[in-house]
């Protein structure tokens, strides 16, 4: 499996399924969130629960996660070369491509190739991936900000949860875990 992993991105076996966000106020799509699938050969339509501790374990997450970005920023170029308007496209990202030293250059000149706005873009992260990690990761953050990026934590209150933290951190949106609102 770990070798089926490693030439999957060069075969084209990961796809992006984008489900669509909607205002509620208006019923009107406001953005999406990319959401990768791996189409193996023999497993078939694997989700990323089936491959993505996988790649974790193997090194593999950041080339993923730059690959995802590739394809996130090539389909909106193409999304806007046939004059649609995706709002913002939200992009899930493990801590350990955040805390790639060189993510936000890696991040600028994808969306750069494909003329795409930076502020259509939302990078989410796990809540409990990216708490214990925060302070090495500010710098990346940072640069991302500055490209006007934005960023949200996904599945707020599983983990290092810290109302107080919120404040300091430079989120653009909570998403909240069911567990926590119940």
């Amino acid at each position: 499996m770990e070798a089926d992993l490693r030439g999957a991105i060069a075969r084209g076996e990961f796809l992006m399924y984008y489900q669509p966000q909607i205002d509620l106020r208006t019923g009107r799509c406001i953005g999406a969130e990319a959401l990768l699938r791996w189409q193996h050969p023999k497993k078939g339509l694997l989700l990323p629960g089936g491959f993505v501790p996988l790649a974790l374990d193997s090194g593999l997450t950041t080339a993923i996660d730059r690959f995802v970005v590739q394809e996130v920023c090539r389909q909106i170029g193409l999304w806007r070369g046939q004059g649609y308007v995706p709002g913002r496209i939200a992009i899930n990202m493990s801590a350990v491509t955040l805390l790639t030293p060189d993510f936000a250059q890696d991040l600028g000149a994808s969306a750069r190739a494909h003329n795409v706005d930076p502020a259509q873009l939302e990078i989410e992260v796990l809540e409990s991936t990216m708490f214990p990690r925060i302070s090495a990761a500010f710098n990346t953050v940072y640069d991302l900000r500055t490209l006007g990026v934005n960023l949200a934590i996904d599945d707020f209150g599983t983990g290092y949860s810290s109302l107080a933290m919120l404040k300091d951190l430079p989120v653009d949106r909570i998403k909240l875990d069911r567990r926590f609102i119940t």
